[in-house]
């Protein structure tokens, strides 16, 4: 006799919850996911539900990389340096559809915005999120014992952040910023649910046609995932490679 096994695939909510637990998942996980996404953890995909990480051990840090690190002067000094050069040219509050015309690249184009914009939103349009940040001073040396509070269930921000304790400045007075989620904005978190999913592989069959006319689509959210930073570096780096060999190729 022929014994058939078929196992269920887990749902999103069931694989939350072998992971955190009911009792973690209802005083944290539910209303925080809720507020940051607008959509129930269930409607998430595993992707973002499986992002937070579980730890027995006294390691407060959220990420699980061995090496963590941030610039030396912070982000904006690494950019100014990045761009410090006479064949760079930068222009702010530009519309890309303004100039996509008027610009005639040497070489490549590197497109880091929205796929669904770039293509006029033929396939219509993807679902993001955003944030919208509130600064507020404080005449204290610290306000908060470690860097970041987050709020699941009380308040309308998720989380309120003193990046002193990251960057240790040295100073009488600290600087408090809350995160409050919205679905208007810019955007900052591609919301991966199977309808924007199966919206994007549309738009990137279109993408795939425009690399053979040297224009590559890199990023958040030109490639619509969810990337932190050393991902980005990563993607980045790999991308040099790839411009650069064809280069090569053509001398």
């Amino acid at each position: 006799m022929e014994i058939i096994i078929v196992q269920k695939q887990k749902s999103n909510l069931t694989f939350i919850l072998s992971r955190l637990g009911r009792e973690i998942y209802e005083a944290f996980y539910k209303n925080y996911t809720i507020k940051q996404w607008g959509l129930h953890p269930a409607k998430l995909p595993k992707e973002i539900v499986g992002r937070v990480p579980l730890r027995f051990n006294k390691d407060d840090r959220y990420v699980n990389e061995k090496i963590q690190v941030m610039p030396k002067k912070g982000f904006t000094s690494m950019f100014k340096n990045m761009i410090n050069n006479k064949n760079i040219t930068v222009s702010l509050n530009t519309d890309f559809k303004k100039i996509k015309n008027l610009v005639k690249p040497k070489l490549f184009t590197i497109y880091t915005g929205c796929p669904d914009e770039y293509f006029d939103y033929k396939f219509g349009k993807l679902d993001w999120r955003s944030l919208k940040f509130s600064f507020k001073n404080y005449k204290k040396k610290y306000l908060q014992d470690c860097v970041q509070y987050n709020f699941p269930n009380e308040k309308n921000y998720t989380r309120s952040v003193e990046i002193k304790h990251v960057t240790k400045q040295r100073s009488n007075f600290t600087v408090i910023s809350r995160e409050y989620p919205t679905s208007k904005g810019d955007p900052y978190y591609p919301i991966n649910t199977k309808d924007n999913i199966d919206k994007f592989n549309k738009y990137k069959k279109l993408i795939l046609k425009e690399e053979k006319k040297k224009v590559f689509f890199e990023g958040r959210l030109a490639t619509y995932r969810y990337l932190n930073t050393d991902q980005v570096i990563e993607r980045a780096l790999l991308l040099y490679k790839k411009l650069k060999k064809i280069l090569d190729d053509l001398k």
